[in-house]
């Protein structure tokens, strides 16, 4: 387990019941677990409480509304995927870093929902990318071994994306929200990270000029690298699955079961604890009384695997038909639980419940669904790999091969072959 501010001083739940009110409480607030992170996360929502942190994930809902998602979704995700599986030129076998892939069509994405400029260029694209990979690796240092290696880079990585990137979309629509002030009939305003921080400009300047700006890095590291990083953990365990009956293939054609696997792989991999602080004495319902000024860590893979246990047959693996008690949701804490539950879930799992025309895929079931439309395989010449000075499964690379499969819309030369005779091609 990672260290703590004052570890001495640290109670340690695992017990569902006390998890679940430490969680939801607004007597305990988050807290930042390394105070190497603050540069780069000082005034974005996962650092406010109480009347601040309401007032904020108010601002901040209206950028996830279902209507919202399905514009991004409908307008940019499904084409950028299918634009991106179209061109792998699968006509014997493609072998792709899976990883670098899904972090270029989630950025597609995030830089209409953050509203980034200069991002059409390739050159300035490839640039993003690679200045993103360490902002991301930073803004995890929690989890490095030795986070003051890695958060340096991370704030140059940082100042370059908000340079190229955020500045310029920040000028350009506060621009556009002053015309509107004095001529009505000016362009419409965007749907956008940026133009609703400015709209809620008061507000964010409490936090000086970081407070934005963080908010916007926020917003990407977790819609692009956190999404990237759990679709490969599910991919992963799909292939592994599926490996030991190639007829469960067939279950990925449904929506609905592709969400469960995509859940039950991420709720897999949260190994992570979380910090709350007493903000005055409470007693859990354990009957253990929390003193004000308590910090207390919840095991997010302490209650994860409490959900296992109810499904006796299937602990310790991957199971997309694991049954689960009805008051835990089938992903664990996987997005946290209460006050700070991630505001993104819908963007990332989707709602596919009916509501208006069409259902609301989300970025995790629009790339499985797309992907599995092809055999994919491990790459044995280069096998995944995960960062090994990490305390949290993060892939470092996702090689993976790509074949047609008999009688898809994909099909080529690759009909008829067998899974062990393209692995054996791949190796």
């Amino acid at each position: 387990m990672m260290a703590y501010p004052n570890q001495s001083a640290v109670l340690d739940i695992s017990g569902v019941d006390d998890a679940m009110y430490v969680l939801r409480s607004r007597s305990l607030f988050a807290t930042p677990q390394m105070q190497s992170t603050t540069q780069l996360d000082h005034g974005s929502v996962v650092q406010l409480h109480d009347a601040e942190h309401l007032e904020r994930r108010r601002i901040l809902a209206a950028l996830f509304r279902r209507s919202a998602l399905a514009g991004y979704e409908r307008a940019i995700l499904i084409p950028a995927l299918d634009r991106t599986f179209a061109t792998l030129e699968v006509d014997g076998l493609a072998r792709v870093d899976l990883l670098r892939l899904l972090r270029t069509v989630y950025t597609e994405v995030v830089a209409r929902l953050v509203g980034l400029d200069g991002l059409d260029d390739p050159e300035d694209r490839a640039q993003f990318e690679r200045n993103f990979a360490k902002l991301e690796r930073g803004a995890r240092s929690k989890y490095v071994e030795d986070p003051d290696a890695v958060v340096p880079e991370a704030l140059e990585a940082r100042a370059a994306i908000l340079e190229k990137h955020f500045e310029r979309a920040w000028t350009a629509r506060r621009t556009l929200i002053e015309a509107r002030a004095t001529e009505p009939q000016v362009d419409p305003l965007p749907q956008d990270l940026i133009t609703l921080m400015l709209q809620h400009r008061s507000h964010y300047e409490r936090w000086g000029e970081d407070g934005a700006r963080n908010e916007a890095c926020l917003v990407m590291v977790a819609s692009v690298g956190s999404t990237a990083n759990a679709v490969c953990h599910a991919v992963y365990d799909l292939v592994e699955w599926m490996a030991e009956d190639p007829s469960r293939h067939g279950k990925l054609a449904d929506p609905g079961f592709v969400v469960r696997s995509f859940s039950e792989s991420i709720r897999l991999h949260q190994t992570n604890v979380m910090l709350r602080v007493a903000t005055s004495t409470c007693v859990l319902p354990s009957g253990t009384s929390v003193p004000e000024g308590r910090l207390v860590a919840v095991s997010r893979q302490a209650i994860n695997r409490f959900i296992e246990a109810f499904d006796t047959d299937s602990t310790d693996r991957f199971d997309p038909y694991r049954v689960v008690p009805t008051d835990m949701h089938d992903y664990g804490l996987a997005f946290g639980e209460g006050p700070h539950a991630c505001l993104g879930k819908s963007l990332v799992l989707g709602d596919l419940r009916e509501r208006g025309s069409e259902p609301l895929e989300g970025l995790a079931t629009a790339t499985l669904q797309r992907l599995f439309q092809f055999d994919v395989l491990l790459d044995v010449d280069g096998p995944p790999e995960q960062f090994a000075d990490m305390a949290r499964e993060t892939w470092s690379t996702f090689p993976v091969v790509l074949r047609a499969r008999a009688g898809s819309s994909n099909d080529t030369s690759t009909r008829g072959r067998s899974s062990t005779a393209a692995g054996a091609e791949a190796g």
